[in-house]
């Protein structure tokens, strides 16, 4: 009986199966001093997991910036990092799409690893899939393992192919 583990998405290396999906990265600018860390990507990934409309980004940043203990500096800057990602053309489904945020995922790769994890957006139009990640670090050679593994997840669940985007707000 072949022995499973169990892996985090963002933890995993790159899988085989996965490095042929097509991840395009993003690079929205960020202004000079802005702030970093956890903190500020935990208020900036709430803000977009939350907001139907650009409309609701300050209100978001607030809420979030509060619970997250953040400082007015750093919601403020949330809230301008996500209204620049709200607003990029790469994120505009097409009509009639639907989209899930924080979708669960899970898939077994060749070697039995069960890798899961979840997908900070996604959205099908019934013929392909397109998957988000959101990041809010700055990494030279950022590796886009994390995204192909969640479309790997997509693809083989629906059928459909998948492509994938990084955006690095």
């Amino acid at each position: 009986m072949p022995r499973y583990r169990l892996s985090t998405a963002e933890t995993f290396g790159p899988a085989a199966e996965a490095q042929q999906i097509p991840v395009e990265t993003i690079t929205l600018p960020a202004a000079a001093g802005r702030p970093t860390g956890k903190k500020f990507g935990r208020v900036v990934d709430d803000i977009l997991q939350h907001a139907e409309s650009i409309e609701e980004t300050d209100t978001l940043a607030a809420i979030w910036g509060r619970r997250h203990g953040a400082t007015e500096a750093e919601r403020d800057a949330a809230a301008v990092a996500a209204r620049a990602a709200l607003l990029h053309p790469a994120l505009q489904m097409p009509p009639g799409a639907m989209r899930y945020r924080e979708l669960p995922v899970m898939v077994r790769l060749r070697d039995g690893t069960l890798v899961e994890g979840r997908v900070d957006c996604a959205w099908t139009d019934g013929t392909s899939w397109t998957v988000v990640e959101y990041k809010t670090g700055r990494r030279e050679n950022r590796h886009p393992a994390q995204v192909q593994l969640y479309a790997l997840a997509l693809g083989r669940a629906t059928g459909l192919p998948v492509r994938g985007l990084l955006l690095e707000v």
